[in-house]
C-alpha cells in the first residue's frame, strides 16, 4: 500500500502535481492502479493522508503538527532501501523510538558504509562549501522526497553528495518534507547546527 501525505495550505494543495507524479510512478512499478483523485481544495490548513492499494484510494485527515526546529540523533538502526512511500515502515519506527529514547525528535539513519541517508520523516539537505544545496544520492535507496523536488525547483538543482556522518559536523543543514517545508535542525547528536542565508532563503520560498 502506498502513502502520500499532502499539505493543504490556504485552501489548496500547493505541491499536488509532485505528489501525483510520485504516486503514479510508484504505482506503475508496484503493479497498483494509477491514482484517480482530484486535488483537494478548501477548508482549514491540514494534512491529508492518501492510501493507495488495489482497491483504490482512501483518505485520512490530521492537523499540520509542530512547526519548530527538530532535534536530530544518529541511530544504530541501519537504513534499508525505501524507494517508494509505502506502509512498510518498521525500520523507521524502530529508528524513531531509538532517537526519542535518546531525547531527540527524529533519527538520522545511515546507509551502508556509514553514509548519511534520511530520517524517519524528512529528507536531509545541507550547504556545500561552494554555497549550493546538496543531499544524499537517491541511489542509496532513499525516498524521492516531494520536498526535495520542490527545493530543486527553487535552487535550480540539488547536488548529490555521499557523506559520512562526521562530515556533517559544523555544516549548515536542514530537513525538508512536503508537510512542513524546510525545517531547521536545532541540534545533531546534542550539538547545535549552524544555519545559513541560503537555507533561510529557500525556506522562505518553499511554498508556491
Amino acid at each position: 500500500m502506498l502513502i502520500e501525505t499532502v499539505a493543504i495550505r490556504g485552501g489548496v494543495a500547493p505541491l499536488w502535481e509532485h505528489h501525483v507524479a510520485r504516486m503514479r510512478l510508484a504505482a506503475a512499478e508496484l503493479g497498483l492502479p494509477a491514482p484517480d483523485i482530484g486535488a483537494p481544495k478548501g477548508g482549514d490548513d491540514r494534512v491529508i493522508r492518501l492510501l493507495l492499494d488495489r482497491r483504490g484510494i482512501s483518505t485520512k485527515t490530521r492537523g499540520l503538527g509542530s512547526q519548530g526546529p527538530v532535534r536530530l540523533a544518529t541511530v544504530g538502526v541501519p537504513h534499508q532501501p525505501y524507494p517508494h512511500k509505502t506502509v512498510q515502515r518498521a525500520v523507521f519506527d524502530r529508528a524513531l523510538a531509538e532517537a526519542q529514547g535518546a531525547g531527540a525528535d527524529e533519527p538520522l539513519l545511515l546507509a551502508e558504509g556509514g553514509l548519511v541517508a534520511e530520517t524517519a520523516r524528512f529528507a536531509v539537505i545541507w550547504e556545500t562549501g561552494d554555497g549550493t544545496l546538496a543531499a544524499p544520492p537517491l541511489g542509496l535507496g532513499i525516498l524521492p522526497s516531494v520536498g526535495r523536488v520542490r527545493l530543486a525547483e527553487i535552487a535550480c538543482g540539488i547536488a548529490e553528495q555521499a557523506l559520512e556522518r562526521a562530515a556533517l559536523d559544523g555544516r549548515p543543514m536542514a530537513l525538508v518534507n512536503a508537510v512542513r517545508g524546510v525545517v531547521p535542525i536545532g541540534s545533531l547528536d546534542g550539538t547545535e547546527v549552524p544555519q545559513s542565508a541560503l537555507l533561510e532563503w529557500v525556506a522562505e520560498r518553499f511554498w508556491p
